[in-house]
C-alpha cells in the first residue's frame, strides 16, 4: 500500500484501495490479517492517460479508465462491471472505499456474475468502526460517485 500511494503521489493522482485488502479493513479481527493481504488493487481517479501507473508498476494491480462508458481495466485488460468518478477533487494519494462502496460493490459483482455459477455470501459483514488501515484517509462521502457499466456484451 506504501509503494501504491507513492506512486500516486509522484504522478499527481489519488486512487481508492479496493478488493479483498479493502473489504478485510473494514472486517479484519486484528491488523495481521492486513499484512498477510499481497493483492493490492487500486482504482486511479483519473482519467488522463498521461496520470496512469504502468502496468502493475510496484507490484500493484492497477484499474485505469480511459473510456468514459467503459469500466476500469486492469494490466490483464480485465474490466471492472463499476467505475469510480470524483465529484470533489481529491489529495494524489491512496485512499480507502467506505464500507457502503465495497459491499455495493459486491452485490452488483454477485448479482452480475450469478448465472455463471459463482455462488458466494453477499451479506454485508460486520463492520468496524474504524478501519484497520489508519495510515491512508477514507474520502468523505460526497468526493465520489460509482456507477454500473456492466454491458450487454458481457452476458
Amino acid at each position: 500500500m506504501k509503494v501504491a500511494n507513492d506512486i500516486l503521489v509522484r504522478l499527481g493522482i489519488p486512487g481508492l484501495l479496493i478488493g479483498s485488502l479493502a473489504r478485510k479493513a473494514w472486517t479484519g479481527e486484528y491488523r495481521g490479517v492486513i499484512s498477510s493481504r499481497k493483492d493490492v488493487d487500486v482504482i486511479v481517479l483519473s482519467s488522463s492517460s498521461e496520470k496512469h501507473p504502468s502496468r502493475f508498476e510496484g507490484g500493484i494491480d492497477w484499474w485505469v479508465t480511459c473510456d468514459p462508458v467503459a469500466g476500469p481495466t486492469n494490466g490483464n485488460d480485465c474490466e471492472l462491471i463499476y467505475a469510480v468518478e470524483t465529484r470533489n477533487a481529491l489529495a494524489p494519494g491512496l485512499y480507502l472505499a467506505t464500507p457502503d462502496f465495497l459491499w455495493a460493490w459486491r452485490r452488483q459483482e454477485l448479482l452480475f456474475f450469478s448465472n455463471r455459477r459463482i455462488v458466494r455470501d453477499a451479506q454485508q459483514p460486520r463492520i468496524r468502526t474504524n478501519p484497520l488501515i489508519v495510515e491512508y484517509p477514507v474520502p468523505p462521502p460526497q468526493a465520489l460517485e460509482w456507477r454500473f457499466t456492466a454491458r450487454d456484451r458481457w452476458r
